[in-house]
């Protein structure tokens, strides 16, 4: 089963991504990349966007309630 779950250079899941601000500036193909092969989940991914938007809305200004609940409700 672990070699199942290797990816391409033989890293194992979650091995080579660890903080959110790293999750946060991969583009579309390589979050895509990272979740196929396993080596993050989406709700890795979605508690570190939820996280950054958290941390930057005091400077933003931005609008945003509920996605913590909401994200937790899905699968």
């Amino acid at each position: 089963m672990a070699e199942k779950l290797m990816g391409r250079a033989g890293v194992t899941p979650r091995e080579s991504v660890s903080s959110a601000n790293e999750i946060c500036r991969m583009d579309a193909v390589t979050l895509a990349e990272k979740i196929r092969t396993r080596q993050l989940s989406p709700t890795e991914v979605t508690d570190a966007v939820i996280a950054r938007m958290e941390k930057l809305n005091p400077v933003l200004g931005a609008s945003h309630s509920g996605h913590r609940a909401a994200a937790g409700q899905c699968g």
